[in-house]
Formats: C-alpha cells, structure tokens, sequence
C-alpha cells in the first residue's frame, strides 16, 4: 500500500488521467441503470419465478395498481362521484388510458360490476352501459354505496371522492417508473 501511495505522490498528472478517465466510464453508465421493484432485481427477467409472475399478470390481470382518484367538493363540477360529469369524466380517462400499451385494466365507478336482483335472477350492471349513463343511476349509485366491494376503493363512504384503479401489464421498471 505504501508504494501505490509514493508512487501516486511522485506522479500526481498520470494519476488524475487514470481516475478521470475511471469516471468518465462510470458516468457513461449510468444512462443504462435502471430501477426495479420486486424480486425481479434480485432473480433477473429470465427467473422461472419472475417469467410465470408476468405469464400470470398477462393472463388474469395483475402488475401494480396506480389509483387515481378525484373528489366531488367545494368549487368542483361534481356534487358526487355518480353525477353527470363525474361519470362522463371517467368514461373520458378510461377510454384514454385503456389504449395505452401499459396498461392492461381499469376498474371506475363507471365500469365496475353492480349485482342487482331481478326478481328469482341477478343481473350484473354498471353506471354506464355502451358508453351511455343508465337511466336508474340513483338506484345503481345507492347499490354501490352499500356495496363493501366499491366503499373504500372506488368510492369514499360519503360519494364525494372516486378513484379509478389501473392495473398496469407489467412489473417491470419501465412501466413502473
């Protein structure tokens, strides 16, 4: 160690070249680190674990959820989230973000199954239906806000604040970051 340290003494300009161009290598890198979540850093894209986690998300939907959420308060155009142009909104944003390739699903209050009875049957309804606000949306909304389901994760317990929930196709850093 000593002879590095004397030799470093002796030749302080070959030294300098060597450690700037150290650097200048390592700063060329750092374009090409990325971040990840998970266990995909740990055991790398091609783990058997990590392939049959994405065959998995592709399949039945998955990757993590981003909420996004608004409230219906105060100086906004909502009284509530089932109201004209809080529906109309989601429907605008949905459609928006389904045809993004990231993202893979997305559950709002304008498209999330509502299970009405009908007489001896069931029915599975939504607040909108071919892009159009249901004509018994008050009886629909009353069904939601009763529905544990939809209170606390579309929903606020009093109707004023709604979130959307986008599921994104993958786990990777790229559709996470």
């Amino acid at each position: 160690m000593n002879a590095l340290a004397r030799f470093s003494l002796a030749h302080p300009w070959p030294v300098l070249l060597v450690e700037a161009l150290i650097t200048i290598l390592l700063v060329a890198g750092i374009p090409q680190t990325r971040t990840e979540v998970g266990y995909r850093i740990f055991l790398g894209d091609h783990h058997p674990a990590i392939v049959d986690l994405d065959r998995m998300i592709r399949t039945f939907g998955g990757g993590l959820p981003v909420f996004i959420a608004w409230e219906c308060r105060g100086t906004s155009p909502c009284e509530s989230v089932f109201d004209d142009a809080s529906l109309k909104m989601v429907v605008a944003v949905v459609k928006e973000l389904e045809s993004h390739p990231l993202v893979s699903k997305i559950e709002s209050p304008a498209s999330s199954p509502i299970i009405v009875s009908a007489g001896d049957d069931i029915e599975v309804r939504q607040l909108v239906e071919n892009g159009v606000i249901v004509k018994d949306r008050d009886k629909l909304a009353k069904l939601a806000m009763d529905d544990p389901l939809w209170r606390g994760t579309l929903i606020s317990p009093d109707g004023k604040v709604g979130a959307m929930v986008v599921q994104l196709a993958s786990t990777e850093s790229r559709v996470t970051a």
